[in-house]
């Protein structure tokens, strides 16, 4: 089975849910296994494993949500290895500035990755997240990436 990596903060029960319940269940329907550093690491350097599996991903899907520096820092080293046609984006709805649950100062997606397509999620519909992200990920395997 092809291998999707998935980076989003790790250590938070409400995001861990949205992990078991949408993204793990999205990317199993599109034929691939979901693989997450705390789950599926090796007891290796962890930023070597995070970069074998940026690398050796046919899909990442990468959940901003928290503004976690690390998944910021994950996604950039993605980009600058090539990987962006393979990257998809996601994040909690209320870190869009257009969303009705926005707050000023509140968490949002930062200045450099606001201008990609973000996939917004909400808490109660991530089966609706789960079919759009589905979707995003088989158009990315029908253009053979």
């Amino acid at each position: 089975m092809e291998q999707a990596f998935v980076i989003m903060q790790i250590g938070n029960p409400a995001l861990d849910r949205v992990y078991e319940c949408a993204i793990v269940p999205a990317l199993r329907a599109c034929g691939l296994e979901a693989r997450r550093v705390d789950r599926h690491n090796r007891g290796g350097l962890l930023a070597s494993e995070i970069i074998a599996f940026i690398e050796g991903s046919d899909i990442i899907v990468a959940d901003l949500t928290n503004e976690r520096p690390n998944c910021y820092l994950e996604v950039g080293y993605a980009l600058g290895a090539g990987r962006s046609s393979h990257v998809v984006l996601t994040a909690r709805e209320d870190h869009s500035p257009d969303s009705p649950n926005h707050s000023p100062g509140g968490p949002k997606i930062h200045f450099d990755l606001a201008g990609y397509d973000i996939l917004f999620w909400a808490r109660d519909n991530l089966q609706g997240f789960r079919d759009e992200l589905v979707k995003r990920v088989t158009r990315r395997q029908q253009l053979g990436i």
